[in-house]
């Protein structure tokens, strides 16, 4: 499960860095430095495209049953133990 890092695309200038789960530890400073630099210098120094809000499809996000399964089936992955066989 990957953070949403980067600027909102409904509001220029308002910087979101949340949803770290279990990972923000391991993330956290990688996240807030490359986070800094885009708020300093404009961009980030690094491919960060997979952690952008808008990587969200406007269509789906609006839809609450799609928004629902996903949310369910994530957690259900994030959480499910493995056995080996």
């Amino acid at each position: 499960h990957k953070p949403i890092i980067g600027e909102a695309p409904e509001v220029s200038g308002f910087f979101i860095n949340a949803g770290f789960n279990s990972a923000g530890i391991m993330l956290s400073g990688g996240a807030g430095r490359e986070l800094a630099t885009w708020i300093d210098e404009g961009r980030f120094t690094m491919d960060m495209f997979h952690y952008a809000p808008t990587r969200f499809a406007p269509e789906a996000t609006r839809n609450p049953e799609w928004v629902n399964a996903k949310s369910h089936e994530a957690y259900v992955k994030n959480y499910a133990v493995v056995y080996p066989h």
